[in-house]
């Protein structure tokens, strides 16, 4: 695009970030009418795949993992069903959203996504990681590590706090670890949590074999 000396501030009139439109932009210069239906096209079909089984996989773990296994155990089949579909439903409103935000903020979709990764992403990854080798936290500690992350991450971005996004990375993640880490210190299992705890990383340390999947 810049050899072509397009401006991509006049193509792309309105965006927050013309930069990061070159692709699409170079496209419309170059390509005939029909090519560019097509390229639209494989666009938005690349982007419907990923999305769908994004939606998927986070119904089947709230319907599956916390409805069933938490709150609603004599849950139906039909039941879990209607409830992942509002499941879908919901993500796909908070997208298109997300996408209408976005599209009208000053913010372009690059630094929009490092903004999401340093809210959500980093507090996800911490009692994931932790939890594979640090064992005394309570078996709370998992959520409330999130919850904390991004709740400091939002407080953050409500407050208009500029940080670059590696201090905001350490600030998130390490709140999430210390709240992870923490309650360890002062947690003193029960016999029956501690020997759960116990077999469930003694079945994670166990090789699976051929003959046991046969």
């Amino acid at each position: 695009a810049r050899l072509n000396g397009l401006d991509l501030a006049s193509i792309t009139l309105g965006l927050s970030a013309p930069e990061e439109a070159a692709y699409v932009a170079y496209c419309l210069h170059i390509l005939p009418h029909g090519a560019i239906g097509i390229l639209l096209a494989a666009m938005l079909s690349a982007t419907m795949s990923s999305l769908s089984s994004v939606f998927n996989a986070y119904s089947a773990v709230i319907t599956d993992d916390i409805i069933k296994q938490i709150f609603w155990k004599e849950a139906s089949g039909r039941k879990l069903l209607l409830i992942g579909r509002l499941a879908t439903l919901a993500f796909g409103a908070m997208v298109v959203g997300a996408a209408l935000m976005q599209a009208n903020g000053d913010v372009g979709v690059f630094q929009l996504m490092m903004t999401f990764s340093g809210i959500v992403i980093m507090p996800t990854g911490i009692p994931i990681v932790l939890g594979l080798f640090y064992h005394r936290t309570p078996p709370w500690a998992a959520i409330a590590s999130y919850l904390s992350g991004v709740l400091m991450g939002t407080g953050m971005l409500l407050l208009d706090v500029e940080l670059s996004f590696t201090s905001q990375v350490f600030i998130t993640g390490g709140v999430s670890m210390a709240v992870f880490i923490l309650p360890g210190v002062f947690f003193h299992p029960s016999p029956d949590y501690a020997r759960r705890l116990a077999s469930f990383y003694a079945k994670m340390k166990t090789p699976v074999t051929s003959f046991e999947i046969g």
